[in-house]
């Protein structure tokens, strides 16, 4: 083992073969050792009240969960039919790469505005309601698969 990988099991991705480097995506995202899974870092889910979280709930069991599935698997009634797939949110590896800003910005402008697909509706009334639209982001984060 070379002394870069010591404490680590980290796969390395090579981004170049000729220059030799290297990436690990994110030290706190590498198992130190263990033989466990690998951690993601993600970003934090905004605080929001549980009346809030409440609401987001009952908004997106109403209007997202017949694509994405009641717990973010991409699995809802609607799924199956749809191409491309809907985006599992569950997904642990789309969490850690996307931001709060992102999704909310998805909520409320749909699917092209981050070049998605144009069957992801807009939400645009969520502009205007900031504290519904940070608990849709809560819950969507917290939907994440360890």
């Amino acid at each position: 083992m070379r002394p870069m990988e010591r404490g680590s099991i980290c796969k390395s991705l090579a981004f170049s073969a000729a220059a030799g480097w290297l990436l690990c995506l994110d030290g706190a995202a590498c198992s130190q050792g263990t033989g466990g899974p690998s951690r993601v870092a993600t970003e934090a889910a905004p605080a929001v009240s549980a009346a809030a979280l409440a609401q987001a709930r009952t908004f997106y069991d109403a209007r997202c969960a017949e694509c994405h599935g009641a717990q973010g698997g991409g699995d809802g009634e609607k799924s199956a039919s749809l191409r491309p797939l809907p985006q599992r949110l569950s997904d642990r590896m789309w969490q850690a790469n996307v931001s709060n800003a992102r999704i909310a910005r998805v909520l409320v402008q749909g699917g092209p505005a981050a070049g998605k697909s144009p069957t992801m509706p807009a939400f645009a009334e969520l502009a205007a309601q900031p504290e519904l639209r940070a608990a849709l982001v809560a819950l969507i984060r917290s939907f994440k698969t360890p």
